[in-house]
């Protein structure tokens, strides 16, 4: 359910299961073992995974002249529409391509960055994929970096700014983003071979709508948050930079945290 069609309640909240039930059925073994790829090739969700997306990955890559397994990848949330974009590229030297959009089923807050624990909100900004879960309550997920530099700063309570955030399967979740199983199935399939041999970090910018769409400028003309508006304004200048060149942007944060472009895309 996209957030401009949503009803928020808070009463709403004790009819899902929290994200951080997303993590409590890890096996005992280190964080890093988890993450490698061999032993994430043996897990159930994982083998299922590549059963059903396998073949279809192959030919979506292929019909875009992407190399497959993928080299690059790079995923944008966009949460007014409701959806998640899957860009690929085969070399540095190569803009991203839109592969594939995803429908996003559930998705909790409204339009504005996540600043504490308990918020129900789901993040706003410039993050990565930071941990591949197959064992998770929502069948598979992708944990996203928050909180960041940015968040941490600009959090409403330092003490406890959340985290735990999600792109997973089902589609019920507080602060994540869920997809329904088969999507994310395709989804960490291609992720999971992405970063199997050199580890490389797959960007995820979450986005309050559209930045390129005529509603962009009349969401932001109506913003009353002047802390909102100043976020999207940074927003909007990293999305613009990456449909003008193909190439993620990079971006530092700064000592307030504002995201700032700090040079040519890669």
């Amino acid at each position: 359910m996209s957030l401009k069609s949503q009803v928020i309640s808070g009463t709403a909240v004790v009819l899902v299961v929290l994200c951080t039930s997303l993590l409590v059925s890890f096996p005992l073994v280190s964080r890093d073992k988890t993450q490698d790829y061999a032993y994430q090739c043996a897990q159930r969700g994982v083998k299922q995974a590549r059963e059903s997306s396998d073949k279809n990955l192959a030919q979506l890559f292929d019909r875009a002249g992407l190399n497959y397994p993928p080299e690059e990848l790079f995923m944008r949330v966009h949460k007014y529409e409701g959806e998640l974009e899957l860009w690929a590229r085969n070399t540095k030297q190569e803009k991203y391509q839109l592969l594939k959009t995803y429908d996003v089923c559930a998705m909790s807050g409204t339009l504005g960055p996540k600043r504490q624990q308990g918020d129900g909100q789901v993040p706003e900004g410039v993050y990565h994929l930071s941990l591949f879960n197959p064992h998770s309550s929502y069948h598979l997920s992708l944990q996203v970096n928050y909180p960041n530099r940015a968040d941490r700063i600009l959090t409403t309570n330092p003490a406890a700014p959340g985290n735990l955030i999600f792109v997973h399967g089902a589609c019920a979740s507080i602060g994540c983003v869920a997809i329904e199983n088969g999507p994310i199935e395709e989804l960490y399939w291609a992720a999971l071979q992405t970063q199997a041999e050199e580890r490389k970090r797959i960007p995820i910018h979450i986005l309050p709508f559209k930045m390129d769409h005529l509603r962009a400028d009349l969401l932001m003309h109506l913003e009353q948050d002047e802390t909102k508006r100043d976020l999207w304004s940074q927003l909007y200048a990293i999305d613009r930079a990456f449909h003008s060149s193909g190439r993620i942007p990079l971006v530092e944060i700064d000592r307030e945290g504002k995201y700032r472009l700090k040079g040519e895309g890669v």
